[in-house]
């Protein structure tokens, strides 16, 4: 019967053996697979950061070259405002010489005989 016990005991600690192999080989593959995770994560974020740096720096330089035309847009609209009567006769004047426009209600009389 010592036999046996000793047997059954050898027997048993083999499975046990057996199980510790398996869980440490399973411990071993689930930590370097949260490792590989944690280090594509942090590759991704950052990747991302770099991104977010590129896309800072470009919104910079549009809202530089949009303020730069909104200067350029006031000007353009201040000289208009200030020289309107002066544009309206200009403008008068091109579509009466160039074009034979004529005011409502008003006769245009054409010298035939060229003199």
């Amino acid at each position: 019967m010592t036999q046996n016990h000793e047997a059954e005991a050898y027997t048993r600690k083999k499975r046990t053996k057996r199980k510790r192999v398996k869980k440490s080989k399973r411990g071993i593959f689930i930590t370097i697979a949260v490792s590989v995770f944690a280090v594509y994560v942090v590759a991704v974020f950052i990747s991302q950061q770099v991104q977010i740096g590129g896309k800072r720096d470009e919104l910079t330089a549009i809202t530089e070259e949009l303020q730069v035309q909104n200067m350029r847009n006031n000007e353009i609209q201040k000289t208009l405002d200030a020289n309107i009567s002066e544009n309206s006769d200009y403008i008068e004047r091109l579509a009466r010489t160039g074009l034979d426009f004529v005011k409502p209600g008003e006769r245009v009389f054409v010298n035939v005989a060229g003199n």
